[in-house]
């Protein structure tokens, strides 16, 4: 009984951190990805242009606006696959 209700609760967590790995945004990537446009153009890193950036963000497979959403739950996720 023990070993089945641990398998399940394991079975859930994994399914709870697929859930929240899907709509989690992590802050590193952004600020670098601005730093190095920053450096690119040689510019501060307030005067780097937002399109470029949301531009290379998407590039990288962020999702910034709603239209992003529909656009990665168009294409198949990696379990359908």
């Amino acid at each position: 009984m023990t070993i089945a209700f641990l398998r399940q609760k394991d079975k859930q967590m994994r399914q709870q951190a697929q859930y929240e790995t899907d709509v989690l945004v992590v802050g590193g990537g952004p600020a670098g990805t601005a730093a190095a446009l920053s450096i690119k153009h040689g510019v501060c890193p307030r005067a780097v242009d937002v399109g470029a950036l949301q531009t290379s963000l998407r590039a990288g497979g962020a999702i910034l606006d709603e239209n992003d959403i529909a656009e990665a739950n168009s294409k198949p996720q990696f379990w359908e696959q």
